[in-house]
């Protein structure tokens, strides 16, 4: 719904859910997605990219997946971000 750069490089977006989604198998389903890639899924699911990461982390105290993003650059970290906030659009809707 939202992004904010936090600096260079550093990237956040969220993405507004409803009760009836169920947020592991959102997570789990985008873990599979970029398998090809290093996945760690201690606090979430975090992607280790070449050149960045992509964590996604579902909130505890609202209806929310949180994913940020960095890189070397805003414009790399937002692709990454994009992609995988795609991906979450695409079972949510």
């Amino acid at each position: 719904r939202s992004c904010l750069a936090r600096g260079l490089g550093d990237v956040y977006k969220r993405q507004d859910l409803t009760p009836a989604i169920d947020v592991d198998a959102l997570l789990r389903a985008v873990k599979e997605q970029y398998a090809r890639y290093e996945v760690t899924d201690i606090d979430g699911v975090k992607i280790d990219f070449p050149d960045g990461w992509v964590h996604l982390r579902k909130s505890n105290t609202e209806p929310i997946i949180r994913v940020y993003a960095e890189a070397e650059t805003v414009e790399s970290a937002e692709e990454k971000a994009a992609a995988v906030m795609t991906v979450i659009r695409s079972m949510v809707e």
